[in-house]
């Protein structure tokens, strides 16, 4: 009798430790997921993370902004580009010239 209590005992260690690897596997498995679907937008979260120093702090941002429901992609309105929209706001804002727009490591870019 008690020789089956100990067996079933044993049996039971041995199942507990089987699913705690099991639970830590899928856990690691998860972590390496997420690293792998996410690691190409963390230049983006830096670029508006500057943003948001830029400007102290008090950027308005819509409902949904900060959540991650639209990603961030970049910048939309190509004021390092040479669209005619970029060119414009550069020169609205005053931005032109020798003075360079930040990317995101904070290094100065020459805009044309």
């Amino acid at each position: 009798m008690r020789d089956r209590y100990w067996h079933n005992m044993a049996a039971r260690i041995q199942r507990a430790f089987r699913n705690y690897l099991r639970y830590k596997n899928e856990c690691a498995k998860r972590i390496q997921r997420f690293w792998k679907n996410n690691k190409e937008s963390i230049v983006y979260a830096q670029k508006r993370d500057y943003g948001h120093q830029i400007l102290a702090d008090r950027k308005e941002r819509r409902r949904f902004s900060l959540l991650g429901y639209r990603r961030y992609m970049g910048d939309y309105l190509d004021v390092n580009g040479d669209s005619p929209l970029g060119g414009e706001l550069k020169s609205v804002c005053g931005i032109g010239g020798a003075s360079g727009i930040s990317n995101v490591n904070g290094s100065k870019t020459e805009s044309s």
